[in-house]
C-alpha cells in the first residue's frame, strides 16, 4: 500500500483507541497485537469479505468472480514475501 507513515499512525491510533489492537513499542519497532476484542471481530470480517465476494461476482460472474479473488490472494501473498 502506498499511504503516508503519518496516515498509518492515524489509522493505528484510532484501532487502539476503539480497543481492537494493543501496540508494544521496542527500541524502534512497533508491535501490533489484537486485543479479544479485535479478535472477536473476526467472524465479522469474514462476514463483509464474503458479501464483498458475491457483490463483485453478481456484476462480474462466478467465474470472472473466482478469478478476481485469486489475484487479489495471490498479489497479496507476493507482497508479504516481499515485506518480509
Amino acid at each position: 500500500m502506498n499511504i503516508k507513515p503519518s496516515t498509518t499512525t492515524r489509522f493505528i491510533d484510532k484501532l487502539e483507541s476503539r480497543g481492537l489492537v494493543e501496540r508494544k513499542v521496542k527500541g524502534k519497532l512497533s508491535y501490533l497485537y489484537p486485543t479479544q476484542n479485535g479478535t472477536d471481530m473476526k467472524s465479522d470480517i469474514a462476514e463483509c469479505w464474503g458479501n464483498l465476494y458475491k457483490r463483485y461476482s453478481k456484476i462480474l460472474g462466478v467465474k470472472e468472480g473466482i478469478k478476481l479473488t485469486y489475484t487479489i490472494n495471490k498479489a497479496s501473498e507476493l507482497l508479504e514475501k516481499d515485506l518480509n
